[in-house]
């Protein structure tokens, strides 16, 4: 699925259609990977052919992980995160990289009265969130700054990082650790754990409320 999103956003951005071979190329996959993966988008309708078999994006289709395979990864997610939540009783959502932002698109809810939640469709920040932060982490530099720059480095709380060099650093620790946590950067009191999955396309984070925990230990 990483690898099908990479490849709308090649074609999205190229000044002309590329052939097979100069996708694959672009891709790092094999001629016969990347035609698969240009089948399923063009039965998506997310790209086309030119009169030489060069490919391109359609004009008008939306920008962001074809329809198809999101509702795959949505249904695969159903078990994993219903598991999560029966284990540690705490909000779990789903997140996906767009085009040009992170967005939320399954969540399961704690079943306990008061709980820290999330809602499907919500733009999420790539700077100040578990899920976004994971997610921006493992693209390139390039697309990094894209969605910084589409969101905006805004400041929620005294622990949102704004400074530029300190968020890079944030970002290449997240790296290396696998994982990124959330500590009352964009709600007060609201902490997070999110993971990559995959290529890092999307990301699973559980949501808590830091009060809560430190009352429980006492």
């Amino acid at each position: 699925m990483g690898k099908a999103l990479e490849g709308v956003g090649l074609l999205r951005h190229a000044h002309r259609p590329l052939t097979l071979s100069e996708l694959a190329s672009r891709l790092g996959l094999g001629k016969s990977s990347t035609l698969r993966i240009c089948h399923t988008l063009a039965v998506h309708q997310y790209v086309e052919t030119d009169a030489q078999g060069r490919y391109r994006a359609r004009p008008d289709a939306s920008a962001g992980l074809p329809r198809g395979l999101l509702a795959r990864l949505i249904a695969a997610s159903q078990g994993p995160l219903r598991k999560l939540v029966r284990e540690f009783r705490e909000s779990v959502g789903l997140a996906v990289l767009f085009d040009n932002h992170i967005e939320v698109v399954q969540v399961v809810e704690s079943p306990e009265v008061v709980r820290m939640g999330n809602t499907v469709g919500r733009i999420i920040p790539p700077h100040a969130s578990a899920l976004g932060k994971c997610i921006a982490a493992f693209q390139s530099e390039e697309r990094r700054e894209r969605l910084l720059r589409s969101y905006g480095i805004v400041r929620f709380t005294g622990n949102t990082i704004v400074d530029e060099c300190q968020l890079q650093e944030e970002f290449a620790r997240i790296a290396r650790q696998g994982c990124a946590v959330h500590a009352e950067e964009s709600t007060l009191h609201g902490h997070c754990f999110g993971a990559p999955d995959g290529e890092v396309i999307g990301a699973i984070s559980s949501r808590w409320f830091g009060w809560l925990s430190m009352i429980g230990r006492q």
